[in-house]
């Protein structure tokens, strides 16, 4: 397979068929999310720490440079759910919705980010 921007050429023998592929989410910080909620109508990928999490209520809240965000997590495997704890750096990948007043994340799938939020991702 080899990509070409949003398409992938796969060939078998003599036929080549083209598919799109998925977008890779969007990366956003915090606040960009919290004042543009518009500007994200396909998934979107945060960074934060945990600073709350009610299973109860299938919430957690993460911050980020004195920003913090609202993200469901009702679709989020049990698993996932039942590790997570506050003062985890987690990346959450989801759509952007507003309810009311509020802006926040339905996340599809939520990691925790052993590097911390603070620090450079590796050299590849």
């Amino acid at each position: 397979i080899c990509k070409e921007s949003d398409q992938a050429h796969v060939f078998n023998d003599d036929i080549c068929t083209t598919d799109i592929l998925q977008k890779n989410p969007d990366e956003a910080t915090l606040r960009e999310v919290i004042f543009q909620p518009r500007a994200y109508e396909n998934p979107v990928e945060v960074t934060g720490k945990v600073a709350m999490v009610d299973r109860n209520l299938n919430r957690m809240d993460i911050t980020s440079e004195g920003a913090k965000l609202i993200v469901a997590i009702a679709s989020i495997e049990s698993a996932v759910k039942d590790a997570l704890a506050e003062e985890q750096t987690v990346i959450c990948t989801g759509l952007v919705k507003k309810r009311q007043r509020r802006t926040y994340l339905e996340a599809s799938s939520v990691t925790v980010d052993d590097r911390g939020i603070d620090e450079e991702p590796p050299d590849l």
